[in-house]
């Protein structure tokens, strides 16, 4: 992809990805309806929540993204991805311009990001009067006791299509593509780090979460990374144009 074709090419985004695994059973029927399938690890789904804060046009903000790994079904064989289930923006004005512009589906809330040792991200939105103010709706806080190795560091990259919700019946999919790149630290989930979920009514996401038996699996944290993001497409109902990813600016 001609580095050009970026609508948005964002530099020093302090980001913090979670891979959890969830029940594959679960989420299968619920992407056959938009076409895809999950991608499977270990026999269970990938779910990648990411948790970002960074700088556009000199406004300051922090998003979150839920997504599913997904792949074509057979027979529409498409580009390996991500399906976005839901997504989150700490300014309402870019919720808005993601809902009307892109077609994602965003929402308003507020978002914590620590890309550095001991990392956290949490989640907080306008809640209903039976939910505890200013309390987290997802949360996730590394301990750092003991000190924490990573397993793995380097510059580590995610280039792929965004496959997005079908908003009604008979409309076809869209997608935009993205790439995630910067110098890496992967940690496992250990058992002394924290995570919760409370569900809300009108973010479906989270009891689905709870329902497929999400659990965290690992932190991937880029304390300076590069995010970059197309413009959004109509999908195609044959065989996928291939994005061919290149190598990330150096």
């Amino acid at each position: 992809m001609d580095p050009s074709k970026f609508v948005a090419d964002l530099s020093n985004v302090a980001e913090v990805s979670l891979l959890g695994l969830a029940e594959l059973d679960f989420w299968k029927p619920r992407l056959a309806a938009e076409r895809l399938q999950p991608i499977p690890r270990d026999g269970q789904a990938q779910i990648l929540i990411v948790a970002a804060a960074a700088r556009f046009r000199g406004f300051t903000f922090r998003e979150l993204s839920i997504s599913v790994l997904a792949q074509g079904s057979t027979p529409d064989p498409v580009q390996p991805g991500a399906f976005l289930l839901q997504a989150f923006n700490s300014r309402r004005f870019f919720a808005w311009a993601e809902r009307t512009f892109f077609h994602t589906p965003y929402a308003h809330a507020q978002v914590a990001v620590q890309a550095a040792l001991p990392a956290s991200v949490s989640l907080t939105t306008q809640p209903p009067s039976s939910h505890p103010a200013n309390s987290p709706i997802l949360s996730f806080q590394m301990t750092s006791s003991p000190p924490r190795q990573p397993l793995r560091r380097g510059v580590e990259s995610w280039d792929g299509p965004i496959y997005l919700p079908v908003r009604s019946a008979g409309q076809s999919g869209k997608l935009f593509f993205a790439r995630l790149t910067g110098q890496t630290e992967v940690f496992p989930f250990a058992s002394g780090d924290r995570w919760d979920i409370q569900p809300l009514p009108q973010f479906r996401v989270l009891s689905q979460l709870q329902e497929s038996g999400f659990r965290p699996h690992e932190w991937q944290l880029r304390p300076a990374s590069r995010h970059s993001k197309t413009k959004t497409f109509a999908r195609p109902h044959g065989p996928a144009t291939r994005w061919a990813p290149c190598p990330p600016p150096q």
